[in-house]
């Protein structure tokens, strides 16, 4: 290959791999894919199980710290509290808070730093709903911070060890990737590399005398160009058969294992991987596409001889 062929294998190379990174983070940050699977956590019973038992622990630990007579109480009001919540949430409202709650920490994902999941406009919806005096309990662990935030991750020690709440992106600022519009930024990426592609696939303005010179280039070009979209598709078909257990691990680093976290994950898995579908097309559409000129640069070296 000639140095201008070398240059521009390395930059389909490098726009194949950006394409496929920049299709990754608009599905993961895209405003419609997480509002749906967060709707659809909100709906999934190993998940409020989950949530409702974090956030009632919370509360009673926040009562019990505040006041020793509610102590011996706990085995009697931690159920009533708990099945006071789960009915709270099952309303309209609190169904809309927790989807609220689920949807921003599915948006921190890209985001560097621990996810904070914002269970507070739940919980006083929770409180509306509640019998007196259980509305107290939470009025109260909200207003004091026993209850609240859920944070997965580690915390920056510099922090002081804490998170005073989440950080939700601007509604400016959800789905974007580098500054672009939602999708704006895969479209770009892929036509970069399919202006690329072609330049290092079109035959130059200038070549060798002799007649043999163009077609071995053309082939070498092309199998060239279809292996590199080849690996590429094939690696990142791989990749995201990994990418879903990645994003679980960063949102459970911090909690216990056990039976009800996961009891949780398979939803939240699937949820993930239909998120990444697009991805999934752009890694299929590369494979193809790469098996086709590896193809092309085979048909066309036999047809020289």
């Amino acid at each position: 290959m000639r140095l201008r062929d070398l240059v521009m294998a390395i930059i389909v190379a490098v726009l194949a791999v950006t394409l496929v990174v920049t299709s990754a983070l608009t599905d993961l940050r895209s405003p419609d894919g997480t509002e749906a699977l967060g709707a659809t956590l909100a709906d999934d019973d190993a998940v409020r199980t989950l949530i409702v038992a974090g956030a009632v622990d919370a509360i009673l630990e926040d009562a019990t710290e505040r006041s020793g007579v509610l102590g011996p109480l706990v085995p009697l009001v931690g159920p009533l509290l708990e099945a006071s919540v789960v009915a709270a949430l099952d309303t309209s409202a609190g169904r809309a808070a927790l989807a609220s709650a689920l949807t921003d920490a599915l948006r921190q994902l890209t985001v560097p730093g621990p996810i904070a999941i914002d269970l507070r406009s739940a919980a006083l919806v929770a409180a509306e709903e509640v019998p007196a005096p259980l509305d107290t309990l939470i009025r109260a662990a909200v207003a004091e911070g026993g209850v609240g935030v859920l944070v997965l991750g580690d915390i920056d020690e510099d922090d002081g060890g804490t998170v005073e709440g989440p950080q939700p992106l601007a509604p400016e600022d959800v789905g974007r990737v580098a500054g672009l519009a939602p999708g704006l930024a895969r479209w770009l990426s892929a036509l970069a590399l399919a202006a690329a592609v072609l330049l290092l696939v079109v035959p130059g303005t200038r070549t060798d005398a002799s007649p043999g010179a163009r077609p071995t280039r053309r082939s070498v070009r092309l199998t060239v160009t279809g292996s590199l979209l080849l690996a590429t598709g094939v690696a990142t078909t791989l990749l995201l058969r990994m990418a879903p257990d990645t994003v679980t691990e960063r949102l459970v680093a911090s909690l216990p294992e056990d039976d009800a976290v996961g009891a949780a994950l398979p939803s939240l898995l699937s949820g993930i991987v239909e998120l990444l579908g697009p991805t999934g097309r752009v890694a299929l559409m590369l494979t193809v596409i790469g098996a086709i000129g590896i193809v092309a640069g085979m048909l066309t070296r036999r047809s020289q001889h």
